[in-house]
């Protein structure tokens, strides 16, 4: 593979080569952890390195560059963060987004860049007291959505494309058993992995509030036990879903809904507008102001006395106007 070129070793009035100048676009909108230092404003050199030869696979071979991204589960149940079950406002604008982030790198490339949206929802459905048949309409409606927006650029991948249509215990343990991690190894590497903490500390932070809401008669010594438990249980079904996408994919470039670090070998996004780091389109409910549109609790716009918009019938998102 030829050496690629970094920004620091290039002319100031060359172009930059065509790898640095898609993830220039993709960095436009990274969401990177707190202190991250000059790449929050400016990514140095590592950053380019963490990601160019991931991308230049893909133009070697002139194929479009594939970006996969564990996500859309299904809604919160926790209602004081969402109107509902069915996907919203929330779904539309960041699966919009996804679209256009890809149409934009196809200007640049004519074989342009597609998503492949990992949905997860049956990985964890079990943990917040999701029947199957729930998660299973809220990826039909995703699907559907990605139809509307003619999103040929974005499609859906799930357990049941590898383990077949199953129910969901039975996928679980089928990820688990191929893909898990023992989760006492997982503490053990928590102290050095930087990564690993990062990211245990974003998905306690949403059980906390969700493990709050579902067990609202329970004791505070039961709720943190029980938050810390459920934690551990999230985070090693997602290093097993990433590991069976990783390998189900080859090649791709991982994406993420959550803060990274400036150097991680996955790219966070900011999908829409959150004054709260860890707020996700299934975990929040779109407020649309004169500034635009920002992702928030229900219970906050609620609190602003924002009005309630429906779209075909069922209620979508929030208006200050």
């Amino acid at each position: 593979m030829p050496v690629l070129a970094l920004p620091s070793q290039r002319p100031a009035l060359m172009r930059p080569p065509l790898h640095d100048r898609i993830l220039d676009l993709i960095f436009e909108h990274r969401r990177l952890l707190p202190g991250s230092g000059p790449c929050a404003a400016k990514p140095c050199c590592r950053c380019y390195m963490a990601q160019a030869r991931k991308i230049a696979w893909f133009l070697e071979r002139k194929q479009p560059v594939r970006f996969i991204l564990p996500a859309y589960p299904h809604r919160s149940t926790n209602l004081q963060k969402v109107l509902g079950s069915s996907p919203d406002m929330s779904e539309w604008l960041s699966l919009g987004f996804l679209s256009t982030l890809c149409h934009r790198i196809g200007e640049i490339y004519s074989p342009g860049a597609e998503v492949v949206i990992c949905s997860d929802g049956r990985v964890f459905s079990d943990l917040w007291g999701m029947a199957d048949r729930d998660v299973i309409a809220y990826q039909l409606e995703l699907a559907q959505m990605i139809d509307e927006l003619g999103g040929d650029n974005l499609s859906l991948f799930t357990m049941d494309d590898i383990y077949g249509f199953q129910s969901g215990d039975y996928l679980r343990a089928q990820l688990l058993t191929h893909h898990g991690t023992a989760i006492p190894s997982l503490r053990e590497r928590m102290g050095p992995d930087l990564e690993l903490a990062k990211m245990f500390e974003s998905i306690q932070h949403l059980v906390n509030e969700d493990v709050a809401w579902l067990m609202e008669d329970s004791d505070s010594h039961e709720l943190k036990s029980q938050s810390v438990e459920r934690a551990y249980t999230l985070l090693q079904r997602e290093l097993a879903w990433n590991e069976l996408t990783a390998a189900r994919f080859p090649h791709s470039m991982f994406l993420s809904v959550h803060a990274q670090t400036a150097h991680s070998p996955r790219i966070g996004l900011r999908f829409i507008a959150s004054e709260e780091p860890w707020r996700t389109p299934w975990h929040g409910v779109v407020l649309q102001s004169g500034t635009g549109f920002t992702l928030v609790k229900r219970e906050q716009a609620e609190a602003w006395d924002a009005t309630l918009v429906h779209q075909n019938g069922r209620p979508s998102y929030f208006s200050l106007h």
